[in-house]
């Protein structure tokens, strides 16, 4: 099996009318996805805590925290990225205001 991760971005916010129908959709997703026989694992981020960035003097400069969108990574282990690539374009938040980044991965070792 293939290791990958789906990078999932919030675009715009998602509207109270559209949350309950968004979950039922991941609901049957997920549910397809277990009966390819591909391995998931979600991992949500939360608010932004804070951020660094180097200035050119090469001190660290703290742009402070925001509330920024809620990111999503889906780690998964597939025969193959066309596999992934597959499952990610049917993943219905595609339709709800997030986009979706799939690459491979690997251990800090590998």
């Amino acid at each position: 099996m293939n290791k990958f991760a789906m990078i999932f971005r919030l675009t715009r916010p998602i509207s109270p009318a559209e949350a309950p129908h968004r979950q039922a959709e991941i609901d049957a997703w997920v549910k397809d996805v277990y009966a390819r026989d591909i391995k998931i694992e979600p991992r949500h981020f939360g608010k932004t805590v804070t951020e660094f960035a180097a200035k050119s003097d090469g001190s660290i400069a703290e742009e402070g925290s925001h509330d920024g969108s809620f990111d999503t990574i889906v780690f998964a282990e597939a025969p193959s990225e066309r596999d992934v690539v597959e499952i990610a374009k049917l993943h219905p938040v595609l339709r709800y205001g997030m986009t979706v980044e799939v690459r491979p991965w690997s251990g800090p070792r590998n």
